[in-house]
């Protein structure tokens, strides 16, 4: 059994970098795999919801948390950054939804 990072539909607390490990995001139909030098929880913080998807440690993994507060002051203080994470979140999102249709049509 993997052990869940965040699950889908929790409140999101903050983003989470990967340094070490397999991190798999659970996208219906199309799981994607992250691994050192990648990192998830963006969306929600950038879109002020809730976790959009059920991410789970595939092996040991050592992770920083960016907490919402820290987040939201980073971007704010560095807009380059804040422009390439939601052109990132878009694309994500983009890809979801792509995912979730295709698995409809199948």
């Amino acid at each position: 059994d993997l052990a869940a990072v965040v699950r889908r539909d929790e409140d999101a607390d903050g983003m989470y970098f990967v340094v070490t490990g397999e991190i798999v995001v659970e996208v219906p139909g199309h799981p994607v795999t992250l691994t050192g030098g990648d990192f998830f929880g963006e969306m929600a913080l950038l879109e002020g919801g809730k976790r959009s998807t059920t991410v789970r440690a595939v092996t040991a993994c050592e992770l920083l948390h960016l907490g919402a507060a820290d987040f939201r002051q980073l971007v704010a203080s560095a807009p380059d950054l804040d422009a390439e994470l939601r052109r990132v979140a878009q694309e994500r999102r983009r890809d979801n939804e792509s995912s979730t249709a295709d698995q409809g049509t199948a």
